[in-house]
């Protein structure tokens, strides 16, 4: 579906929100400011993920807690002078052999290697296996039990109903348009508004899959009134559900680890995916 581009991460730290993984990949740099994170760690005063809301940390404390959300403290006891180690975890929705989970590997490294390992995040492919998969994330994420997250507007839209204009049909003509809009106004209004819900966005952590497209079973789909009466699997998210309905498709959702089975057996008819997600995911 041209124009819909698929930013699924919105990063978040200790509640995050980040957009899919860039099948150009670019470099970790253009999403986190690691020198100054690195900076701040070595310092040894402020957890990394507080520094972005301006709230210092207690580095001394066994469990370190911002907001709703736990880090815990590795190699840190009571009365230590040492600067503060933390571990925490990354989620996302891809397998292991994704692009995406490539990107956020290289990026934790990265930030592992100019924090001096203060920081180290483990990066979980398919949301570790959670039950419930990125609703269920999101849930962890705003509970404080997970620390970073990377999810679509759609599901994020749960908690920050604003998110769902990443949906929105034929709005983006270009890859630098939709990094234009993230990196100014728009990208400044979803941070305000997600910090309301307490999930804390990178402002420059877009990562994109790329535009949506629709695939098939077994029909070609050339013009608007092929879609009509087809049971169209779309992913959880209103404006997803609404641009299929006023298709008079048959939107169906489904979790993507399910997609797979649900069209072998027919359950759906096709499904609208970036082009990157449909072949790491053999549909």
């Amino acid at each position: 579906m041209g124009g819909v581009l698929d930013a699924d991460a919105h990063a978040a730290a200790g509640h995050a929100g980040l957009s899919q993984g860039s099948s150009r990949r670019p470099g970790p740099r253009r999403y986190l400011c690691l020198p100054a994170l690195g900076q701040t760690l070595a310092r040894g005063g402020q957890h990394p993920a507080a520094q972005l809301r301006g709230e210092a940390v207690n580095a001394t404390r066994r469990k370190l807690v911002f907001g709703t959300s736990a880090f815990t403290i590795v190699g840190c006891t009571g009365q230590s002078t040492s600067a503060p180690h933390w571990k925490a975890r990354q989620f996302h929705n891809q397998p292991a052999q994704s692009h995406q989970h490539q990107f956020l590997s290289d990026l934790w490294a990265q930030v592992a290697k100019e924090t001096g390992g203060r920081l180290q995040v483990t990066t979980y492919p398919q949301n570790n296996n959670l039950p419930g998969s990125d609703p269920g994330a999101l849930e962890l994420l705003q509970s404080g039990e997970l620390e970073f997250f990377t999810l679509m507007g759609g599901i994020l839209g749960r908690k920050v109903p604003v998110a769902e204009i990443q949906g929105m049909p034929f709005a983006f003509t270009s890859h630098a348009q939709v990094h234009r809009a993230n990196d100014g106004a728009l990208g400044e209004y979803l941070g305000r508004e997600c910090a309301a819900k307490g999930i804390y966005r990178f402002q420059y952590g877009l990562l994109e899959n790329g535009f949506r497209q629709i695939s098939t079973v077994d029909k070609p789909v050339f013009i608007a009134e092929d879609l009509r009466g087809m049971r169209m699997r779309v992913p959880d998210g209103q404006m997803f559900r609404d641009v299929f309905t006023a298709l008079e498709s048959q939107p169906v959702t489904i979790n993507i680890r399910e997609l797979y089975a649900a069209l072998k057996s027919r359950q759906v008819d096709g499904q609208e995916n970036p082009l990157v997600i449909t072949e790491v995911n053999r549909l």
